[in-house]
């Protein structure tokens, strides 16, 4: 059985740790920066939480043994080399088409170029900020009008998709 750490926040976090689960993964941890929805829904289920700060690093001693893959899902820490090593793989998702508007502020600064079009992409993390090799990429209109929340919302459900896409494969490691 595959085990995932989920280094997460919010609702994102919440709807992909659970539809992981009903595919059959196991998440073994996760990890926040708060107590909100996705660490209460942990502990209700019995999954081991940890809290961390905005910005700070995950360490390799904080990834359980037999962590197949860590994944980073809307997520503003630093997953460390050394943490990725641990697990063997490492994913994360960015709502941007990169390597297009890396970064915290992709969705609100596709807007303010006045793009048309931005995007979601699952990729491997490396040592860089959402530099890492892409796996998958889906496109995805910005209308006139939208806020970064709204945008957000169509966003999040193009990285769940893409979740979708490859939890097979995830079965497999």
């Amino acid at each position: 059985m595959t085990k995932v750490t989920i280094v997460g926040r919010e609702r994102f976090a919440l709807d992909a740790l659970k539809r992981l689960q009903a595919a059959g993964l196991t998440i073994n941890k996760v990890i926040t920066d708060d107590q909100g929805i996705l660490f209460q829904h942990a502990q209700l289920v019995g999954i081991p939480c940890q809290l961390k700060n905005l910005g700070s690093k995950v360490l390799a001693s904080e990834i359980p043994d037999g962590t197949a893959v860590i994944l980073s899902l809307h997520n503003y820490m630093y997953i460390t080399p050394e943490a990725i090593a641990r697990a063997g793989k490492a994913i994360g998702y960015h709502p941007s088409l990169l390597p297009a508007y890396p970064g915290r502020r992709a969705i609100q600064e596709a807007i303010a170029d006045g793009q048309s079009v931005t995007g979601g992409t699952l990729f491997h993390l490396d040592a860089g900020y959402d530099t890492g090799e892409i796996i998958s990429q889906r496109a995805c209109p910005i209308h006139a009008g939208d806020t970064p929340r709204v945008l957000w919302e169509r966003l999040a459900a193009i990285g769940l998709e893409l979740l979708g896409d490859i939890k097979e494969d995830l079965k497999d490691i």
